[in-house]
């Protein structure tokens, strides 16, 4: 499944959800965009498309939270 999510749309930001619950902790502090939100860009702006994957039974929901993060950069 994923081989075929990467080749379809090789510009995608996978999102699971522990990366998720924890995405405060590893992205926007754990690359420094908390102190340097300049670099989100630079980061993520050749990123085409999210694509959240649930790891988890239970966890379609879970997605909420990324969508919160457009207030550090544009997730279109």
């Amino acid at each position: 499944m994923f081989a075929a999510l990467a080749e379809a749309e090789p510009g995608t930001f996978y999102l699971t959800d522990f990366l998720l619950r924890h995405f405060e902790r590893l992205v926007i502090r754990g690359l420094g965009l908390d102190r340097h939100p300049e670099l989100f860009a630079t980061y993520f702006g050749n990123y085409r498309k999210l694509q959240y994957l649930a790891q988890a039974a239970g966890r379609a929901g879970a997605g909420a939270g990324a969508r919160d993060r457009g207030a550090h950069g544009d997730w279109n």
